[in-house]
Order: structure tokens, then C-alpha cells, then sequence
């Protein structure tokens, strides 16, 4: 079982603040962009979710296609 997403930012920035500036390492910014992804935390549930569409296509029901990636940014409409 995968556990629920987070949805808030991590608190791995607070502790980066010293005195009012924010002092960064190649390192951090790698682990805060990793923490707060959100297209990484709903990627955990593909497994999940492809058993299920494979368990209702077995079942005689529609196909359906499982990735759901999330896209950046407001979309324009056209």
C-alpha cells in the first residue's frame, strides 16, 4: 500500500534559512526539488492503478489507459 501524498512543502527549507538568507547547496536544491514534486508522488501509484485496469479489462470491461502525468503551469486554451 502506498501511503497518501503529500501535498505540503517539505521543512527542509526553514532549516536552510540562517539570519534571513537561505544558503543552498547543489545538494539541497536537489533534494528539494525530489521532495516536492508532485509528478514523483503520484507516479507511486501507477503499479496500483495498472493492476486495476488490467483486472477490469480481465473482467470484460473497458481498457483504460493508466498514466496521468501532471502537467506544469497553467495550460492556455485555445
Amino acid at each position: 500500500m502506498v501511503p497518501p501524498a503529500r501535498l505540503t512543502n517539505s521543512t527542509r527549507l526553514e532549516s536552510l534559512v540562517h539570519g534571513g538568507n537561505l544558503y543552498l547547496t547543489a545538494q539541497d536544491v536537489i533534494a528539494l526539488v525530489l521532495e516536492n514534486n508532485l509528478d514523483i508522488a503520484v507516479q507511486r501509484y501507477t503499479p496500483f492503478l495498472t493492476r486495476e485496469v488490467l483486472r477490469r479489462t480481465q473482467g470484460g470491461g473497458y481498457l483504460r489507459q493508466v498514466d496521468s502525468p501532471v502537467l506544469a503551469g497553467l495550460q492556455k486554451l485555445r
